[in-house]
């Protein structure tokens, strides 16, 4: 991950910062599982609040969870990582202008090498909108 994050990183990190809020999976900490229902309902606050106060340009959502989450929260009908991943969704409203762009989750490249050059592509799709 680190090896395509850097093939694909812009120049200006300060810019990208103020424009970008890169959202991982939730449960990352949950040790290979999936969240459950609960801890779903207890961090997505924090996370709403975060969109809320940054205003992303752009929100990466990775892998399933995160990804679903994002886009039934803005109204779209969530589907798998892997019909959606690269795709970029518009959102506007009152309260944000965004596009969100989920992409696989890193550990899913380490489970299966092939996903790499998928995730490629997809990092090529985010750099176009930077």
């Amino acid at each position: 991950m680190k090896e395509i994050c850097e093939d694909y990183s812009p120049t200006n990190r300060e810019d990208v910062q103020k424009r970008i809020a890169k959202l991982t999976k939730l449960g990352y900490l949950l040790k290979n599982r999936a969240p459950s229902e609960e801890e779903i309902k207890a961090c997505t606050p924090f996370l709403d609040r975060q969109i809320a106060i940054i205003k992303p340009g752009i929100i990466c959502t990775l892998g399933n969870f995160s990804t679903s989450y994002i886009l039934d929260k803005f109204g779209m009908r969530p589907e798998s990582i892997g019909k959606v991943h690269g795709k970029v969704f518009s959102v506007h409203n009152l309260m944000l202008s965004s596009k969100i762009v989920p992409l696989h989750h890193p550990a899913a490249a380490l489970r299966n090498p092939d996903l790499k050059s998928v995730m490629r592509g997809d990092f090529r799709v985010l750099k176009g909108l930077i």
